[in-house]
């Protein structure tokens, strides 16, 4: 039949083919054929036609030379070809949406492995390679655009003496977490693909080659085949051909048959023997190894592939084959699923084609060898032999089917010549095997064979990056003093990324914001107060060393990225004609960055439009224009809408949090003058102090016993040139951005959820009313807290078996009673752990007061509590609910055709994995299986294996942080460092005080319009977000998840807080240490219903219902008192007045405590003693001050002991006392004039909204030459 005189139904190919995929479902478009670069134009066309996204059959034309199909043309002849295929497949179609009917649909039910039906399991990708960069990375690149939620990437190599492979991966794929690098240094594809299963950390593990390019739905297919019946055990898919240029190429296709057909098919032993007779040893039935997936406990339990069949060994091939009949043998059934694509590159070349027939033969031949020497059912095997023969001879088997008549004879031959090689070549592989082991079994003890393991880490080649221009710009930008504000940003980003980021890659440790910046600003607090021990104060040199230090210690991936780049333009162009669709920002996303912008600008259109003079009642909500709340709900609303969008790039919500904090804590920052809050300046008077003396006297206050935080802040000021008020107005925008990434590090230990973690982190924003982020030790133990405890839960001691066993007699209750969310990977190995977290506690230990007490408590307890709360991790689910293991634990085995291996010191995500092969036990003269394996075997072994199995995870954590220990180490070093400070606590304060501080005098009833909702407002957003946590551990416990973990920590800082008030600030401190698991309880009480686990689906209505009332309430309690704690310029001159020029022992008396003091490095010879202010002593407060109040002034000061008395009023001071009711306005005019009028105080400095007094009774003017 001819097609328009272009193309004609074709019986067989002539090269060179087009190879194209057409759907049918959607109108038959014209085709393009061209071949470019002067080439001769294609012979034939290979059609692939999907419908429905399911591929129904192949179609071969011929071409007519220079022929372009159109799409009638194409539409003609494939409504001939797939008539039938197309019936079929409408009325699979409808009886699948028949099926879906509520009526008829049966209820949801959890499959063998404990799945929802929607729930798919994650996915460990394995991808052997010896030495072919390109068309690794062709394939690489084909797997991580595959459209599956959870995924790993585990490339082998097999040849790691040559370095290529290793700086492909480096260069093309930098950042992608997906992504692993293994190197297994003895040859052969079977030992390849047993390291990458010895180092699969997921349920399902799949199979493919370097010269296969995947379809994007190839492992959603794989998986959903492997779950649709509890029997499967494996899945093979459709092969088909990347391309056919040559003849060569054609006459493969021909000969191997990778395509095993269009219909899905399930096989059996012994039920599908039926049809086929010579099975299950038919070759060209089941599938090839490139395209497999299996259950990973099964492929664990199989003992992988044998190493005596497969590329690299005498056999050359085979491996695949004999998975599958022993897979077969073993009771699992095989599945093909045509939906499973991936696209072979055909070897190309007579010669190559010549060596691929003839090792196939060679290959086949060496399993039917072993199955009649050492197999199983060896009678069998010769029953079935007979028809095997016939199967071979038959020219309609699926093995002869795709030959044409002429198909070359010599190949023929050449393949049987191969199968005859192949029983000596598979008895020299079985020989040469055994040998290297009794050789390399040598003493009883076995020795190890190293395979060196080691993850392209998450990020690492941008980390070594920012660590070098970091270390650079700082040293440069320091020595050759450059201007302030270049200087201040160099030497900033040096001191918060570059040693967090040379030690994760000095470790191999996982890119995480909140680590890096967290693990730096510990390193850096250290080594500043290292300084203040060797009494050598020298910044610059410090820093100069610590910048040779981490340039060191990243040099080896300075290296790496200098290092010639791999020669890949041919896998490109491949790529690309393999047409894989590229990753690409969706519409969605641009919406949400448009709307981001829009907020920006509609808040920098308000902070143009403020107006500060109009601070009352309502704090600086009062001067700030309608625009800024738009801002503030358009951020809200958005959020709300992408966090309930499923299919969006949940980094949207992270540019949400960032905006939203940005618009939150950079407003007062921009609009004030001066630093907010009174009490951020007496912290400055400290960093001065270290920043002239170099030195911190304990004799002289409280912060210097604890003077690390203000230490590294000196060290920062005096490399920069930039005082620390001129930038401590931002401060609170950096903890807060630096607490958001350490929030969600810390989160990350409890799930892995991304959008829950972002939710739990808008929450952490919206209730974190306290004011504890501003430039003060407490903020920067925080941040830091959060780094050790996420350290501590993602990398610290798991359950123990005993704690379990008591739990199954007394405490099954704190257990949870199904599986939780699979956590995220440890970011560090347990000693790299150790020594990051070491570097935090010691910071926080030696920078603040109470910060380490919470710390303590909250390790304490989950070192405590963890032991049978701690949700099981994939190695001890299975285990506990009778199912078989998932992985290997970081000690557990599991045995393959070389021997037992096992998998120690897995670090995170796999990094440096040794991998031991053992040698099998043995019972008497009798090979006994392994005991250690994840599924027990059936019969009379079965019960004292899986008991045995249960011992080994019983000791698998002798590798993990020592709970105990690591909070016993931590309440070592609190003790030494409170026992140096001890004279001057046990001179000045208690250490254990209880009661509650003293409350501020307020009187509601006198104070401002709106200040009483302003006062209540904390309480509001406190309470917002406990309701809401309650709800959220409420529905989590009725759907079976007792979120234990987080509800301890929000108890534990509670604890702190019945032993040390720390002045009525301790409820707050705790509140701000529970906010972060309260802020998670709270996302799970915004979760759809409907949700399936592992894919939480926030509900929109409830977060646009919540999010915009507790940020009604954030924004009073938050900016609702900025007539007290907004500190004008004038306040702070007058105070730095004072300090300079009062002598020696002055005593400075405040009308109200929101006066900024301490601000000096001279702070200690004139503020170390000062009374309260006036407003909180009896008889100045609820009246107009004037006369009398002189006169109770001076009373005042005679009472104190005999010293030069100053007294310093402003307006921002009577702001305090109008905004609490204690003083009408006016008060402090007329107090200034009273003073001036009394002759016992004289002025000595004024601005125009402060006045300085300094006491001088009558007397001393008379003695006064």
């Amino acid at each position: 039949m001819s097609l328009g005189g272009q193309i004609v139904p074709a019986a067989q190919l002539v090269a060179p083919v087009a190879v194209r995929t057409l759907d049918l479902g959607a109108p038959v478009s014209d085709l393009r054929v061209r071949r470019g670069d002067r080439r001769p134009p294609y012979r034939s066309l290979l059609v692939v036609a999907h419908l429905g996204g399911d591929p129904i059959g192949t179609a071969a034309f011929s071409l007519r030379e220079g022929a372009q199909p159109s799409g009638d043309q194409l539409a003609e002849g494939l409504v001939w070809r797939f008539a039938a295929e197309v019936c079929e497949a409408h009325t699979r179609r409808d009886h699948a949406l028949a099926r879906k009917i509520p009526l008829l649909a049966a209820p949801p039910t959890l499959d063998r492995r404990g799945f929802p039906p929607r729930a798919l399991p994650a996915v460990s990708v394995v991808v052997a390679t010896c030495g072919n960069p390109p068309a690794l990375e062709r394939c690489v690149s084909s797997i991580l655009a595959c459209d599956y939620e959870e995924f790993e990437v585990i490339v082998v190599d097999n040849r790691p003496h040559a370095a290529d492979t290793e700086a492909m991966l480096a260069e093309r794929f930098p950042g992608d977490g997906r992504l692993r690098y293994v190197e297994e240094g003895r040859r052969g594809a079977s030992l390849a693909r047993n390291a990458g299963l010895a180092c699969a950390a997921h349920e399902v593990v799949a199979f493919t080659d370097d010269d296969v390019v995947v379809d994007r739905g190839w492992i959603r297919a794989g998986v959903e085949a492997l779950r649709r019946a509890d029997d499967v055990g494996c899945v093979t898919g459709l092969i088909l051909p990347l391309e056919l240029e040559t003849d060569s190429q054609v006459l493969l296709e021909q000969f191997a048959g990778f395509c095993k057909g269009f219909r899905r098919r399930t096989f059996r032993h012994p039920e599908s023997r039926a049809d086929i007779p010579f099975f299950p040893y038919a070759p060209g039935v089941i599938g090839s190894g490139a395209n497999t997936v299996l259950w990973t406990d099964v492929a664990r339990e199989l003992g992988g592939f044998d190493t005596d069949l497969g590329p690299g060994t005498p056999t050359t091939g085979g491996e695949d084959l004999d998975l599958y009949i022993r897979l077969l043998r073993a009771g699992h059934a095989v599945s093909y699923e045509p939906r499973a694509i991936v696209w072979h590159q055909h070897p190309d070349g007579s010669a190559r084609l010549r060596r691929q027939v003839y090792r196939y033969g060679v290959g086949l031949g060496a399993v039917l060898a072993k199955q009649l020497l050492v197999g199983s059912d060896r009678r069998g095997f010769v029953r079935a032999v007979p028809a095997g023969i016939r199967y071979a001879r038959d020219p309609g088997s699926r093995k002869n089917a795709g030959k044409p008549p002429d198909y070359p004879r010599r190949l023929e031959w050449l393949e049987r010549l191969g199968m005859l090689v192949g029983p000596a070549a598979y008895g020299f592989s079985f020989l040469a095997t055994r040998a290297r082991r009794l050789v390399s079994r040598g003493l009883p003890v076995p020795r190890p064979r190293q395979v060196r393991a080691r993850e392209v880490a998450p990020g690492q080649d941008g980390i070594v990056l920012v660590t070098a221009v970091t270390c650079v710009a700082a040293a440069l930008s320091v020595a050759l003093n450059l201007p302030v504000a270049v200087r201040m940003a160099a030497v900033l980003a040096f001191l918060c990324l570059a040693p967090g980021g040379a030690f994760l890659t000095a470790v191999r440790g996982r890119g995480e914001a909140g680590l890096i910046v967290g693990i730096s600003l510990g390193a850096t607090a250290v080594l500043a107060q290292t300084m203040l021990w060797l009494g050598a104060w020298r910044p610059r040199a410090f820093l100069y060393g610590l910048c040779g230090l981490c340039l060191v210690a990243v040099a080896p991936g300075i290296a790496r990225l200098l290092a010639p780049r791999a020669a890949t333009a041919g896998a490109r162009a491949a790529l690309r004609r393999a047409r894989l669709a590229a990753r690409h920002v969706t519409p969605e996303a641009h919406t949400h960055a448009a709307l981001i912008i829009v907020a920006l600008l509609a808040w920098t259109e308000s902070l143009l439009g403020a107006h500060l003079n109009r601070i009352g009642g309502l704090g600086l909500l009062q001067a700030m224009p309608a625009t800024y709340f738009l801002a503030f709900a358009l951020l809200l609303v958005g959020f709300a809408i992408a966090a309930s969008s499923g299919g969006l790039d949940p980094r949207v919500l992270g540019l949400y949090i960032l905006a939203l904090i940005v618009v939150l804590h950079a407003t007062t920052a921009i609009l004030y003058d001066e630093p907010r809050y009174a009490w951020v300046y007496k912290h400055l008077g400290v960093i001065n102090l270290i920043a002239s003396t170099g030195a911190a006297d304990r004799n002289v206050d409280i912060y210097n016993n604890w003077p690390s935080f203000f230490a590294a802040n000196a060290w920062l000021s005096k490399t920069s040139g930039v005082g620390s008020i001129d930038y401590a107005g931002w401060a609170q925008l950096f903890f807060n951005l630096v607490g958001a990434a350490a929030v969600r590090f810390a989160l990350r230990g409890v799930t892995r959820d991304e959008r829950l973690l972002w939710t739990a982190t808008l929450f952490f924003v919206l209730g974190n009313w306290v004011g504890q982020d501003y430039l003060a030790p407490q903020a920067f133990g925080f941040v830091l807290s959060l780094v050790v405890i996420g350290l501590f839960l993602r990398c610290g001691p798991r359950a123990a078996h005993r704690w379990r066993r008591r739990a199954a007699s007394g405490r099954r209750w704190l257990a949870p009673r199904l599986p939780d969310d699979e956590l995220a990977p440890a970011p560090l190995g347990p000693r790299a752990a150790l020594l990051g977290g070491a570097a935090c506690v010691v910071a926080v230990v030696t920078s603040h007061q109470l910060s380490p007490v919470f710390l303590i408590l909250s390790v304490g307890t989950l070192a405590l509590f963890r032991r049978w709360i701690r949700y099981p991790g994939p190695l001890e689910r299975p285990l506990a609910e009778g199912r078989s293991t998932s992985r290997p634990s970081r000690s557990g085995r599991f045995l393959t055709q070389a021997g037992p291996i096992r998998v120690r010191a897995a670090g995170p995500g796999g990094q440096r994995v040794l991998v031991e092969v053992l040698g099998a036990e043995r019972t008497g003269s009798r090979r006994a299986p392994a005991p250690w394996l994840g599924r027990a075997p059936s019969g009379r072994l079965g019960r004292p294996l899986r008991r045995r199995a249960r011992h080994a995870v019983a000791r698998r954590d002798d590798r993990d942080l020592p709970g105990v220990g690591v909070v016993v180490a931590m309440l070592a070093v609190e003790v030494w460092w409170v026992a140096l400070a001890w004279p001057f606590l046990h001179a000045h304060f208690g250490l254990i005080e209880p009661s509650p501080g003293k409350v501020p005098g307020r009187n509601v009833g006198a104070a401002l319009p709106g200040a009483a909702l302003i006062f209540y407002a904390p309480a509001a957003v406190m309470a917002s977000i406990a309701v809401l946590a309650l709800i959220g551990f409420a529905r989590r416990l009725r759907g079976g998840k007792r979120d234990l973990v987080p509800a301890c920590l929000i108890v534990a800082p509670l604890l702190g807080v019945a032993l040390q008030s720390y002045g009525g600030e301790g409820p707050f401190r705790a509140y701000l240490f529970a906010l972060p698991w309260l802020g998670l309880l709270a996302a799970f009480a915004c979760v759809q219903r409907s949700s399936p686990i592992g894919e939480a689906q926030l509900s929109f209505r409830r977060l646009a219902a919540v999010t915009p009332v507790i940020g009604a309430f954030l924004l009073l309690a938050y900016f609702g008192q900025e007539l007290a704690n907004r500190i004008p310029a004038d306040d702070v001159a007058a105070s730095t007045w004072y300090e300079q020029h009062a002598p020696p022992g002055s005593m400075r008396i405040d009308l109200a405590p929101n006066a900024p003091s301490r601000l000096t490095a001279r702070y200690p010879l004139v503020s170390l003693a000062d009374p309260p202010s006036l407003l909180e002593q009896p008889g100045f407060a609820g009246h107009l001050l004037g006369p009398v109040d002189v006169a109770r002034l001076e009373r005042l000061i005679r009472q104190q002991h005999a010293r030069p008395a100053y007294v310093v009023l402003s307006i921002a001071q009577e702001g305090y006392g109008r905004l609490n009711g204690m003083l009408p306005g006016g008060s402090v005019r007329s107090f200034v004039l009273a003073l001036g009028r009394s002759g016992a105080f004289r002025l000595v400095y004024t601005r125009p909204t402060d006045w300085v007094f300094k006491y001088s009774p009558p007397v001393e003017r008379r003695t006064r030459p």
